[in-house]
């Protein structure tokens, strides 16, 4: 599905303070709407808002979650009329969901959008989008004969910390489409904007698959153990590096064409099966056997499978070949550790 959103226009745009209910702190709610009349205003509240959004990475609605959401997108698109109820809606809605003591505080913007472009097709789009730090700056004011200082408050334009924009598509399964974005920690409250509040999750598309199928890869590797024993640093780098090559030369994703190329061993295989099918049911991604690997994917697989061998502060080892071709052993005189690496030729 390819999105445009280079052409879309703020037909309505409201702030509301949506503070902490867990902290006891206000929620403020604006009586009227934010004009945006200025141009150039608008083309910086195009690189705020809808920059940060990977127009290649579709959400769709849970079932279970994010009705409200869901229907206020939905009331807004039928008449634009609703947008200043449904901006009070999902405000009120937000500090009501905001009961976890690290959720934090801040501004939301509710954003009515004309002109988004999905296909051929012009569509509707809501915008739901929070920052959570208002900074302090110095302005400059030219007068005759001096320039003076003020402080002023306000938000940086390269902050966003939360997004989302609801588009007027259906999905197959009769919600709405979405994307989304979030910059929180994802040890404190990464999964609160997205699932909690939006209801939100990706749609089990070719790129999320293939993507999803690497990250638990990457994870497997990083853990790695036969027994009790952990796998071997070389062993670890070697299984990256002929990842990275499957996903370079691989048309589609076979598991037994994986197991075979990368993961070799029947020892590693056998871990390899049970860590899948447990990440999988945690994560409820569909069989990912027989997926097209789109482009998107084998570039990114060339980024997250770095075969390195990280040696002290002193030594990096980048492994691109068989692990036979290594060797790592113990020195006693020295008392320290040594790798010995064979070769042909040297380039």
């Amino acid at each position: 599905m390819l999105i445009d959103l280079t052409k879309a226009e703020i037909a309505s745009l409201i702030i509301h303070r949506v503070g902490s209910s867990y902290l006891g702190e206000e929620l403020v709610l604006s009586e009227k709407e934010t004009p945006v009349h200025d141009e150039e205003l608008a083309g910086a509240l195009y690189h705020f808002f809808l920059k940060p959004l990977d127009t290649r990475a579709l959400y769709q609605f849970q079932k279970d979650k994010g009705r409200t959401v869901l229907e206020a997108a939905r009331s807004v698109f039928a008449s634009s009329k609703q947008f200043y109820k449904v901006s009070h809606t999902l405000a009120k809605y937000l500090y009501h969901v905001s009961s976890h003591p690290k959720i934090k505080s801040g501004d939301l913007y509710v954003v009515h959008y004309q002109g988004v472009r999905v296909g051929d097709e012009e569509v509707e789009g809501l915008g739901i989008f929070k920052t959570e730090h208002r900074d302090r700056f110095v302005t400059l004011q030219e007068k005759p004969q001096t320039i003076s200082l003020s402080l002023a408050e306000g938000i940086l334009l390269h902050k966003l910390d939360k997004g989302c924009l609801v588009l007027n598509v259906p999905s197959d399964n009769d919600t709405l489409f979405s994307l989304c974005v979030d910059k929180s920690n994802p040890l404190n409250d990464a999964a609160f904007w997205r699932e909690e509040f939006l209801g939100l999750e990706r749609v089990p598309d070719e790129r999320y698959i293939s993507e999803s199928f690497q990250e638990m890869v990457k994870i497997f590797t990083e853990n790695a153990r036969l027994g009790d024993v952990p796998l071997e640093p070389a062993r670890k780098a070697a299984i990256l590096s002929r990842s990275a090559d499957f996903f370079k030369e691989a048309p589609v994703l076979d598991n037994a064409l994986f197991e075979q190329n990368v993961l070799q061993e029947p020892a590693i295989i056998e871990e390899f099966r049970d860590f899948r099918r447990s990440y999988e049911e945690a994560f409820r991604l569909p069989p990912a056997d027989g997926v097209e690997i789109p482009l998107e994917s084998r570039k990114s697989a060339q980024r997250k499978f770095k075969s390195v061998i990280k040696l002290d502060k002193n030594f990096h080892i980048y492994i691109h070949g068989p692990e036979h071709l290594i060797e790592r052993g113990f020195d006693e005189s020295r008392g320290l550790h040594y790798y010995k690496l064979y070769f042909e030729t040297e380039q």
